[in-house]
């Protein structure tokens, strides 16, 4: 064992690992928010929801964070 050479891993099995560790971050998301528990039309509505407030937070901090830290370094005089 000490003595081999690390194979280096294929493009297949690299996009294997990507894709179990991106199921299990589903997973894990499906265990936090419990909505493994609902009917399926329930979770599509929770998923939206969810995707929906996600994507205004980030939308938020990309349009007023920039002008925050501008004013807080006095560069916007009015």
């Amino acid at each position: 064992m000490h003595g081999e050479l690390h194979r280096p891993e294929t493009p297949l099995v690299l996009a294997a690992h990507v894709k179990d560790y991106i199921y299990w971050l589903y997973y894990q998301y499906l265990l936090i928010t419990c909505s493994y528990v609902l009917e399926p039309w329930e979770q599509s509505m929770f998923h939206t929801i969810t995707v929906t407030v996600f994507a205004m937070v980030v939308y938020t901090a990309y349009v007023f964070v920039p002008i925050h830290c501008m004013l807080h370094q006095g560069k916007i005089i009015q």
